[in-house]
């Protein structure tokens, strides 16, 4: 059995109807209170200043040195890198411009106090980490931003928190500039330019009555400015505001103060071996750091005092990064997880022979060795036979940590057997400043996401209409509680920014943090994440989706009567089960003189085909991502009623039921079959 009997979770408290004992990670004594301190120090700004000081020469942020080539595209070079003394003497001078010409003035939020607003809108740069830890300084909250979020959210974004100034790239520009022309952003004054400043830019900032100022100026300039006054925060000021997606479409503002952030840093120390952050790892930076998942990384590697280095800007040009920087610690999503895996698969049907036999048998080998003992190396196999695999990450890289959505088992432990390192599997929200569970190295199974964040306790609280009770127990009648997963501890968010409505919606009376997440609890004290409450999900790459908005988008088609959208977390693509309007389909069809019955029609291939492109036409109309437009469609002569448990007795889709109902469907998409609809 091995370590496969692990313990890393402990039930403490009382338990109360209808929940769980709280669950808390097994390395915590049951009486502990949540630490929210890192070595002393309460809060980001406090960590950064102490490692300036006493690591003034070491090396901090990297970037790759660029070179115009004659026909102008660019060279990238070797990484160039800036001490810690360095890039906080840049902090000080970004803060003291900002506060000499008061380019964030407090602003008075209707419910959350006073607020002093800058935003950043661009790729990973040093320039990004180098503002956000220069805001840390003086109490300045940064808010987020990125494409992905659409000009609707930005504009309501940038409404909401007031904001008057932006630091971000060129290429952000012109968007933001239309918004202001439009009238939309009334409160916008100045916008600091990271790139390169030309005529025709300089002209149409000012023309849209806006102030242009070059982020080396601000350098150059903020050097001078000595006698400014810092805010210094303590840990309860707001660090940042990070946006994400709500229900009805219009994006969350939550909160996170500097001990949320502080909480989880703390909460690395407390694993023993099981996860580790040296101060002689070297880290590359890609994710995007508007969200928390790469925010949180970046703050934990300047707190353990990591070399952060940035990718070049394009994601596609990732490994030519990799194999310069050569990192020994990295952090992706199982959408680029995924492609390794599918590169890996194909290198090796190339394989053949006797070459290949070997190949077999030493993944064989290794895979036993890592289900019986979470082994992950080899002394032979991993020098003869993955080496090729390692050096696709630099040849340096030992350890990995997956997370922002779910991740195959297979790919995981294929993965650490590749990379011949282990890979630590998280789950967490942006309301938890990123982990809130976190598996461990020495446990060899998969398929769960492991035990609470030492920053954390969980429970489960029954889901009776779906049901899912604390009570469950497996056929052999063993105690298996499943429920809403739900955490509190330091790492906790504020709340929702002037959106006390969401608040009382994610908050419940104690203080617990409701996710929408259905889990279950394992006897080992882990968890594994079974189902979705909350009509809001995520894809393998980490982008969220509301299916009901993208259903009140598609419904529009002439050819749609009702529409099912899911999406599942291991798929980067969303599918859609369709009932067709019988009267425009049988016009159709009269039309083609066709004179089948709608259960014969919806098997033709033609009718959805010409379904799905009405489908994309109305996406594409509606301005949804691509992400939110569903790849392949399930024609259906079965209408979703109450009497069939597809919709509620008002009529709303009941998602978990149209899940199992269209289940064999649903995979058959997936798996890439050609569907023929009937009655059911």
């Amino acid at each position: 059995m091995g370590n496969q009997q692990l313990i890393m979770g402990k039930y403490i408290g009382e338990q109360k109807p209808g929940q769980t004992r709280y669950l808390r990670n097994a390395l915590i004594p049951d009486d502990a209170q949540l630490n929210e301190t890192f070595q002393g120090m309460k809060t980001v700004a406090e960590i950064f200043k102490s490692n300036a000081t006493k690591y003034p020469n070491k090396p901090y942020t990297g970037t790759r040195k660029r070179t115009k080539n004659e026909d102008g595209t660019i060279a990238y070079g070797d990484y160039e890198w800036r001490t810690f003394s360095e890039v906080y003497q840049r902090t000080q001078a970004i803060a003291n411009y900002l506060l000499h010409h008061n380019l964030c003035p407090r602003i008075q939020s209707d419910y959350d106090g006073e607020f002093k607003f800058l935003a950043l809108y661009a790729k990973n740069r040093e320039e990004w980490l180098e503002t956000d830890f220069a805001c840390s300084l003086t109490s300045i909250t940064v808010v987020t931003l990125y494409d992905t979020l659409g000009r609707d959210s930005i504009q309501y974004i940038l409404s909401q928190t007031k904001v008057q100034t932006i630091v971000l790239s060129a290429d952000k520009i012109q968007g933001l500039l239309e918004l202001k022309k439009s009238g939309l952003l009334q409160h916008l004054t100045h916008l600091i330019n990271i790139d390169e400043q030309t005529e025709q830019l300089a002209h149409d900032v000012a023309e849209a009555g806006l102030t242009l100022i070059q982020y080396d100026t601000v350098i150059e300039e903020g050097q001078k400015f000595t006698d400014v006054q810092y805010e210094e925060p303590s840990q309860n000021t707001i660090y940042t505001v990070c946006y994400t997606s709500g229900t009805t479409g219009a994006p969350k503002g939550a909160m996170l103060n500097h001990k949320s952030l502080i909480a989880n840093v703390d909460g690395l120390t407390k694993f023993d071996g099981q996860f580790s952050l040296l101060d002689t790892d070297v880290y590359i930076s890609y994710l995007p750091l508007a969200h928390i998942f790469e925010r949180f990384q970046m703050i934990a590697s300047m707190s353990y005092r990591l070399q952060y280095g940035f990718y070049q800007g394009d994601v596609f040009k990732l490994r030519e990064d990799l194999a310069v920087l050569k990192p020994t610690v990295m952090i992706s999503v199982p959408r680029l997880f995924n492609r390794f895996y599918d590169l890996m698969q194909a290198s090796l049907k190339d394989i053949t022979g006797m070459k290949r036999t070997l190949c077999d048998y030493a993944i064989s080998v290794k895979l036993s060795n890592l289900e019986k003992s979470a082994q992950y190396t080899h002394a032979v196999y991993d020098r003869i036979v993955f080496q090729k695999f390692k050096d696709i990450l630099g040849g340096r890289v030992r350890q990995l940590i997956t997370g922002s959505a779910p991740i195959s088992k297979d790919v995981l432990n294929f993965l650490k057997i590749a990379f011949c390192c282990p890979i630590v599997e998280g789950y967490g929200q942006t309301e938890c400043a990123a982990p809130a569970c976190i598996t461990w190295i020495k446990d060899p199974q998969a398929g769960h996401v492991g035990a609470p964040f030492p920053a954390c306790d969980f429970k489960l609280v029954d889901v009776p209409e779906m049901q899912y009770f604390s009570t469950d127990v497996d056929e052999n009648g063993v105690n298996y509680p499943r429920g809403e997963v739900c955490y509190k501890g330091p790492n906790n968010f504020v709340g929702y920014f002037s959106n006390p409505q969401a608040n009382k919606e994610t908050f419940d009376e104690d203080g617990w943090v409701h996710t929408g997440d259905i889990g279950m609890f394992r006897p080992n004290g882990t968890i594994r994440i079974i189902d979705r409450k909350k009509n809001i999900f995520k894809l393998s790459q980490g982008e969220y989706v509301i299916p009901e908005k993208i259903e009140n988008k598609l419904v529009q088609s002439a050819y749609i009567q009702q529409i099912f959208v899911y999406g599942d977390s291991l798929q980067n693509n969303l599918v859609a089960v369709i009932y067709p309007d019988q009267l425009v389909v049988n016009k159709w069809a009269q039309s083609n003189n066709i004179t089948d019955p709608i259960a014969e029609l919806v098997r033709r291939p033609d009718l959805n085909k010409l379904i799905l492109e009405d489908v994309k036409r109305i996406a594409r109309e509606s301005q949804l991502f691509g992400f939110e437009i569903p790849l392949k469609i399930y024609l259906t002569s079965t209408e979703f009623k109450p009497e069939n448990d597809l919709l509620t007795p008002t009529f709303k889709l009941k998602r978990n039921e149209a899940k199992q109902y269209f289940f064999n469907e649903i995979k058959a998409m997936y798996d890439g079959a050609v569907l023929q609809g009937e009655e059911k």
